[in-house]
């Protein structure tokens, strides 16, 4: 992971300090930044889940035990306009970022220029500014 923009930040507020004392932390905080990403690999991840714009409708329910074994249409109304669809969306949307937030992980959608960079870079993966790691065979 390259962490040099936020060393640059650091740089930014220890010239910024006022404090003597502080600015000697800041100064060791980025020293120990730097040889702790030096000396291990420090790798972010990052998943991604989609939430379908059409509706998700459930398999009507026939009767007997071999009825679950039938394909079926699914019960969704055919009515529905697309601003319907964009309310259902909003809230299947919510649904998986409060189940996702539950569990611990932060999630937050993408907007426009998010999904942009993000299709542009996995297109372009030469151009995403990486660190290489010198891992010993």
């Amino acid at each position: 992971m390259n962490v040099d923009g936020y060393l640059a930040k650091m740089g930014e507020r220890k010239t910024e300090e006022s404090n003597e004392l502080l600015k000697i932390q800041i100064d060791e905080y980025i020293n120990f930044i730097r040889s702790f990403v030096d000396q291990n690999a420090i790798i972010s991840k990052t998943f991604f889940a989609v939430v379908p714009y059409d509706p998700a409708g459930l398999p009507t329910a026939t009767k007997g035990f071999l009825g679950l074994f039938k394909k079926s249409a699914p019960t969704t109304e055919k009515n529905l306009t697309e601003k319907d669809n964009l309310e259902q969306l909003q809230h299947r949307v919510e649904q998986v970022t409060e189940g996702l937030n539950q569990i611990g992980l932060r999630a937050a959608p993408l907007g426009n220029e998010e999904t942009t960079e993000l299709f542009y870079n996995l297109y372009n993966p030469q151009l995403v500014d990486k660190k290489t790691l010198n891992i010993a065979k």
